[in-house]
Parts: C-alpha cells; structure tokens; sequence
C-alpha cells in the first residue's frame, strides 16, 4: 500500500471515483473496542474500491446503525440494494453481559449481515498477501473518504522475531485494525461485477411472463 495520491498510490479524491449506477456495493462490518464499517464497490473492469467508512468508538449500535446508513445513503444506495453485508464472526458470540450478540443487536436495528469467512479456516498471511497482490497488481483504491483504512494501512505490521524476520506464528504488531480486517475479508472472496450484480427481478404485467420471474443482472442485460 501507497498512501499516495493515484498516480503516484493507492489513494483517490473521493470526487474523482465515477461510480456507475449498477456496480454493486457490498458492506463490511468489524466490531469491537472501537467500530469500522467500509462500503466496498467493484467496477465492470474489475477494479475494486473502497468508498467510504464509519469509524467510531463509544457509540451505541443504533447509533452506529444510523451512521452506516447515511454512508449508504451518500452513495445513493441502501441497505436492500447491496450485493451483501458481512460481519466479524466474532459478533454472535454470546457473553455473560449480553442476552443478545452483537450481530443479533445490528440486525434488530434494520443491518443484518453474515459472517464472513474466519481467518483461522484460511489463515491470516493468505488473506494480507490477496490484499497486497490486488495493491500491487494496481486493481485496489482507497477513496479520501476513507482516512482511517488509509491510516491503519500505513501502522500495520508482522511482528518481529529477535532476528527481525517476521514472526512465523503469524502474529501482526498491536494497533488498530478493525477496517483493514473488513477489506481482507472483502478481497479475499475475489468480489466480481458480475456476481455482484445479479438479483433485480423483471416482474412487469405488460411483459406477460410465462413462468417465474427472471433474475437479471443489474445492467439490464
């Protein structure tokens, strides 16, 4: 990662990202002592871009619920037009101070996701070296817009063996890190425009359908 301005890094100006209408938006939420949330979008070229976050810390989940919407809303989208909404699995872990989990909680506030896939299945230097190809192979972007991923992108680090060689437990240096584990997660299901865009349903009366509606991908075709 280059925290730079395009051409130069990874960064865009918000006002420059020219998203199209019908590329899919998918959510990512990560929970814990703090709150990032990013709305990710993948273009018909196949570039991936992260347009946005919420970033909080002490706020309550309706609280937190109600800023993610208007992120979506800031991209003339919501909740029902993305291509999915995710979460940390740790968020339906049940604790003794909680009746209900974390992802039960979001849910009850209008945001239900699904877990995404846990980095013990894959493991943690699989998923960081898909994030660094995709920066290297220039198909990933960070929108201005999201200062925070840019700042822990910077901060995050392998820890150290007494060598200096990256520690081969795969343990990363403590800091923040909350947005970067939302975009790992996102890159590494290799998001496509295709896949991304399918579920807008042509269930006009004049067309006189014979059988069950079509699924159409959201350009039309």
């Amino acid at each position: 990662f280059v925290p730079l301005l395009r051409p130069d890094g990874h960064i865009v100006q918000a006002d420059d990202i020219k998203r199209d209408a019908d590329c899919p938006c998918w959510l990512y939420i990560d929970v814990g002592y703090y709150t990032a949330a990013l709305l990710l979008t993948i273009d018909k070229q196949g570039e991936m871009w992260v347009l946005d976050e919420v970033y909080t810390h002490g706020k309550r989940v309706d609280e937190n619920c109600d800023e993610i919407r208007l992120m979506m809303r800031r991209y003339s989208t919501h909740y029902d037009l993305l291509a999915g909404a995710f979460m940390d699995p740790q968020a339906w872990a049940y604790s003794a101070a909680n009746k209900a989990t974390i992802a039960e909680q979001y849910a009850k506030h209008g945001i239900a996701t699904s877990p995404w896939t846990q980095t013990s299945e894959v493991g943690m230097k699989t998923m960081v070296n898909v994030v660094r190809k995709a920066f290297i192979d220039r198909r990933l972007w960070i929108s201005d817009a999201a200062p925070n991923l840019a700042r822990e992108l910077r901060i995050w680090r392998w820890k150290m063996d007494d060598q200096q060689k990256v520690d081969s437990r795969e343990k990363q240096d403590v800091g923040p890190d909350h947005a970067i584990d939302c975009l790992r997660a996102w890159v590494y299901t290799e998001p496509s425009y295709l896949a991304g865009a399918i579920g807008v349903f042509d269930t006009a009366e004049d067309l006189a359908l014979v059988g069950p509606p079509q699924e159409r991908n959201w350009d039309g075709s």
